[in-house]
Parts: structure tokens; sequence; C-alpha cells
């Protein structure tokens, strides 16, 4: 088979279009490093915890230990518009003291980027104001 300028052409400007924006397709800046930024213990985390700066998190960090310092260095949490919560610190009913979270990017979450919360529902709390 033969091709002539003509259908050469044809087949070119059809295909080049597509090449190109293969080739362009945006791709997030730290797409490399993506692949080995997950958070520490499945996100839930405690102690004393620095995360990669050049990193791009896609899920919830939860904290629900006392004596907890997290630094993000500049790292961010996305929650790409699907996550719920980007920082869940949960007592979980318990008395929860000293965390400390800092340098973090905190975005595209759906309810809330920061919750401090008992978890403790409304009906099992008490009525009583002296009681802490």
């Amino acid at each position: 088979m033969t091709l002539n300028k003509t259908k050469l052409n044809r087949i070119l400007v059809m295909w080049l279009p597509l090449t190109l924006a293969a080739s362009f397709w945006p791709l997030p800046s730290n797409a490399k490093e993506n692949q080995k930024c997950q958070l520490p213990h499945s996100g839930n985390l405690a102690g004393n915890v620095t995360l990669e700066p050049s990193c791009t998190y896609f899920e919830t960090m939860t904290i629900n230990t006392s004596n907890t310092n997290i630094d993000c260095k500049g790292a961010t949490l996305d929650g790409r518009h699907t996550e719920k919560t980007g920082i869940l610190i949960s007592s979980k009913g318990n008395h929860l003291t000293n965390v400390n979270i800092k340098n973090c990017t905190v975005t595209n979450f759906t309810q809330m980027g920061i919750l401090v919360t008992s978890e403790i529902p409304n009906f099992q709390r008490s009525k009583d104001p002296k009681i802490q």
C-alpha cells in the first residue's frame, strides 16, 4: 500500500494532536515522590513524626494519643475532594494532652481541614457543666 501526500497529511493531522496531548498531560509536580508518600501506620500517628517535605499525602492523619508531635515540614495533605477530614484529633473519650502539629498544608477535604473531637455522641455526654 502506498500513501500519497494527501493521505499522509490527514494521518498526521489526526494523530499529531493525540501524541502531543499524551506527551504534555500534566502530572503532579511530585508524581515520583507520591509513590513513596504514605503516612506511617496507615495515618494513625503517635509520638514524634516528621513527614517528607516534598510529599503530597492523600489520606487522613489521625491522632488519638497524648504527647504526639507532627512536623509536616511543608508537606501537603490533599483530600482530592473525596476525603472528609484532613487531620482528625480524637480523644475517644479519654484525656488527651500535648498534641502539636506544625508546617502542614491541608487542602481539598470535603468537610473539615482539622477536626478536634472526643467522638462521644451528645446523648452520652453529661448535662452537668461541672464535669469536664
